[in-house]
């Protein structure tokens, strides 16, 4: 092994080295007279090289060994150019590249690779050439982000970028289907995009003014060819075995500020996607049907007006089996259970959202987004659970119907005016939210509780009881927000700046909750006053800030402070009991970004955030809808505030390519809300109310590197990933100081020769323990799985696909009745009629040994919970493709 290894070192050397030669070259205007005296860089991969053209505009860099490298030249008044070169490895001496005519591009030569950076690392964004990683044509933008260096897809199209999930996917900058993630990756093709952008996005008011502070979310911008035009789109219809369907249509026109897009899906293949795909894989909990429709606008209704939106609607109906080992830990008698459990749910919503943005003039700027949405879901459940602690044992068998509707409204408005001296703006923005949810629940349950505690010589059966309960819950929630916002900037010199802001969010909550438990001797439903509550709060924050922001070459500063005061108060309708908490925090803001040099930054983000309670943690009334697990609000918690530190490293390469990232984050939290539970000490049944505690604290990171190979034809990427969390709870009057640690490395290898082979080969490995530790015990629990899996598609005989995807997982540590180690196997086999028509004929089967379930562990307080769940099994599907694209340079 040792021997493979310091072979494959060496080759790697001879590769990095290459052969040295003398880089010369000539800078030129477009008569082809040379240009004297102007900088000429040239990027290697450690380091920058520097000189200027002679009287003729000549230029050499000696004994450069680099394969790869990159020349840049500026000249005042003339266009930046760029490029990168990859000469003849076998080629030594003198390497002459084409003349650089200054104001345009060069073309591509026979013996030299002339191609935009794959990746460019800025500030807050990480932006990748889509030219650059090659894929199949008619493939969708899904397929390369895949390809893309610190960019994670998961099996239902989910995106981790550098450590962090993806929240929303813009086009162009703007809102495409709501951003939506999957109708966006899983539906635009890769041929019309020109890149793709991470963004840590801080909002509208921080992009305009610069002055960034606060939460960020990582977002994908996905910029089209912006010079191109026309439609594009597909139509699918498929047909299997176990009545398995899906049918789907796709219809797009894009001409820069104008684009139009339809979709529409419906299936019961557990998939979103309004085209069949090519991702075979399914994560997706349950057996799911969907039927989505959904219309996305956009169109610069005038020189100063762009107006843009999207209407969705989604019918989603799930059948769910499952079963669930569960450990409540407590200082004398832990409490183990099982559950069984069944579910049926329809899911209904309709969502609408528009956006105009209106320049009135290159000071002024104007947003109004007005939305709307409505859901409605009904919901059956059957359940059988086993309790059991030291002594007693309860068998708990319920049946549970329910509804709920909601409603949501409301407009945001943002004004940006920048004054005639340079960098001075105003800024503000008002925000009005309304939401109204209706629910009823009605609950069948039955208790058999048995008590073997006194059994003896002389009592040798255990005491049983039987307990029947049937009860009606009907919830109305209504809350009102409002949010206003304002900042001022000054400059104070031309690259310092500084401002002022002020923040008011508040939001008034009302909810009525009314219980009926049914009466033996009656036999009616009769209202149960200790369990009925009307309960009104509000949270209000107002927050006061000063800024300063530099900027420099090198370093780009955010420095200040806030100061924040919340307040939270409400009062229980006929009862007198009511709550008042204030609280004021000093929150420093601080943000900087160092460039070391090109694709090379470090960023240091420190924020502070809170968090009011929730209705269910607030509310002082008895929950007994589970008597296995009585719920008690707490009137009296205080809001959380946490502090966090965020670290993030971005490194890239133009000349090797390779990649390295960085993303730690720190947390402390004050007033942490945290589950108090009390045992009852004659029984399996618990009390469970939320305090708040000291000492919270979380640490997550992850660091990752890509390194390409042979022309990106091979590509090795690996990670290692980290959580560390504190589980602060308190069970039966005590303290418990318990923590998790998750500890993930995977490797990727991408094999990747264009029109032949695509695969990719990923081990992961993730090892998680938990300690649960009081006073005078401590108990410390692990599990383990390890994954292996291979995907990819096989090229040949021109038109003909073979797709396949297998993932072995090993589980160690999981409850005996969860713990399984599935082979998930699926493959497909796809012909283009690419000299006729552009139809696939395509038949796959998913999930060939009918093995794929979903196994999770999640740890919350002193509770730790293994779960299985039903996910779709085997069946084979035969299925039509017609895609068609007309998409060309747009003439203007």
């Amino acid at each position: 092994m040792r021997s493979i290894l310091a072979i494959l070192c060496s080759l790697a050397v001879c590769i990095a080295q290459g052969k040295s030669r003398n880089i010369i070259g000539q800078v030129v205007d477009t008569s082809g007279a040379g240009f004297s005296n102007v900088m000429v860089r040239l990027f290697l991969d450690s380091n920058v090289k520097t000189t200027y053209t002679g009287l003729n505009g000549a230029f050499r860099f000696p004994s450069i060994k680099s394969p790869r490298f990159e020349i840049e030249v500026n000249f005042l008044g003339k266009k930046a150019f760029s490029a990168n070169y990859e000469p003849d490895s076998n080629t030594s001496g003198d390497y002459i590249i084409k003349p650089i005519v200054l104001g345009y591009a060069p073309n591509n030569l026979n013996e030299v690779i002339v191609s935009a950076s794959p990746m460019i690392v800025k500030e807050d964004t990480v932006q990748y050439n889509v030219a650059s990683y090659k894929v199949k044509d008619g493939a969708t933008i899904e397929e390369v982000i895949k390809k893309l260096p610190g960019i994670i897809v998961d099996k239902s199209g989910g995106i981790n970028a550098q450590g962090q999930q993806v929240t929303k996917v813009k086009v162009n900058g703007k809102d495409f289907f709501g951003g939506d993630i999957t109708t966006a990756t899983r539906n635009l093709p890769a041929s019309i995009v020109d890149n793709v952008q991470v963004i840590e996005d801080y909002g509208e008011q921080a992009r305009l003014t610069g002055i960034k502070g606060g939460t960020s979310e990582r977002i994908l911008n996905i910029n089209t060819k912006s010079k191109h035009k026309g439609s594009f789109g597909s139509a699918s219809v498929a047909g299997g075995t176990n009545d398995r369907y899906f049918t789907g249509v796709t219809a797009n026109y894009f001409n820069a500020e104008q684009q139009l897009s339809f979709l529409g899906t419906a299936n019961n293949i557990n998939t979103s996607n309004s085209k069949l795909s090519e991702d075979l894989s399914n994560n997706a909990n349950g057996l799911n049907s969907t039927q989505t429709a959904g219309v996305n606008y956009r169109n610069k209704l005038s020189a100063k007006l762009l107006a843009y939106g999207s209407y969705t609607y989604t019918r989603k109906e799930n059948t769910t089996n499952s079963f669930a080992e569960q450990q409540d830990i407590n200082p004398v008698n832990t409490r183990y259970s099982t559950r069984n459990g069944s579910g049926t749910s329809q899911n209904i919503t309709h969502r609408l959202q528009t956006n105009f943005e209106y320049t009135m003039s290159a000071k002024d700027y104007l947003k109004i987004t007005p939305y709307l949405s409505t859901s409605s879901a009904n919901m059956a459940n059957n359940s059988i659970a086993k309790i059991r602690r030291t002594g007693f044992f309860t068998d708990n068998s319920g049946i549970s119907e329910g509804k709920d509707v909601s409603q949501n409204g409301g407009v945001n408005l943002f004004f940006n005016h920048k004054f005639k001296k340079t960098a001075r703006n105003l800024a503000f923005s008002i925000g009005v939210d309304q939401t109204q949810t209706t629910g009823q629940r009605n609950s069948r349950n039955s208790y058999l509780n048995i008590d073997s505690t006194d059994v003896d010589s002389l009592r040798p059966n255990p005491v049983a009881s039987q307990l029947n309960q049937h009860q009606n819950i009907t919830t109305l929630s209504k809350s009102f927000k409002t949010q206003f916002e304002v900042s001022y900037t000054e400059p104070v010199s031309k690259s310092a700046f500084l401002e002022i802001g002020y923040k008011h969010n508040k939001n008034n909550t009302s909810n009525n909750r009314d219980v009926t438990n049914f009466d033996t001797a009656s036999n009616e439903m009769i209202p149960s006053p200790g369990q009925t509550n009307h309960y009104r709060y509000s949270f209000t924050v107002d927050k006061f800030s000063l800024n300063f922001k530099k900027i420099s070459r090198k370093f780009n500063l955010v420095a200040g402070f806030g100061i924040q005061e919340t307040n939270l108060s409400g009062a229980i309708e006929k009862t007198g009991i009511s709550t008042d908490y204030r609280n004021l925090n000093v929150v420093p803001n601080i943000r900087l970004v160092y460039n070391f040099q090109r694709n090379n930054t470090l960023t240091l983000v420190y924020s502070g955030t809170n968090k009011d309670p929730g209705f269910e943690q607030l509310q002082p009334v008895v929950d007994s809808s589970n008597l296995t697990n009585i719920l008690i609000g707490n009137q009296h918690l205080k809001t959380e505030f946490t502090n966090r530190v965020n670290l993030r490293y971005n490194r890239f390469s133009k000349t090797s390519e390779n990649s390295i990232f960085l993303d730690l984050s720190a947390n402390e939290t004050r007033n942490k809300i945290v589950q108090s539970v009390a045992n009852e000490i004659n029984g399996t049944g618990r009390t469970t109310t939320y305090v708040n505690a000291p000492g919270a604290v979380s640490v997550v990171g992850i660091v990752g590197l890509t390194q390409p190979f042979a022309n990106r034809k091979l590509v090795f990427s690996a990670s290692v990933s980290s959580a560390y969390n504190t589980n602060i709870s308190f069970v039966d009057d005590q303290r418990n100081d318990g923590n998790s640690l998750t500890f993930t490395p995977s490797a990727r290898l991408q094999i990747d020769i264009p029109n032949r082979l695509d695969v990719q080969v990923n081990a992961s490995y993730s090892f998680a323990r938990t300690i649960t530790e009081y006073q005078q015990n401590l108990i410390r629990t692990q599990s383990q799985s390890l994954s292996v899996a291979i995907n990819g598609k096989a090229y040949f005989l021109k038109n003909y696909t073979v797709g396949y995807d297998y993932t072995k997982t090993f589980y160690y540590g999981y409850g005996d009745g969860v713990s399984i180690n599935p082979d998930i196997i699926n493959v497909f086999l796809e012909y283009s009629f690419v000299k006729t028509i552009p139809v696939k004929l395509r038949i796959q089967v998913n999930d060939l040994l009918d093995q794929n379930t979903g196994v999770s562990r999640s740890v919350y307080g002193s509770t730790i919970t293994d779960s299985r769940t039903n996910r779709l099994g085997r069946f084979i599907l035969l299925g039509l493709t017609l895609t068609l694209q007309q998409f060309k340079a747009n003439k203007e």
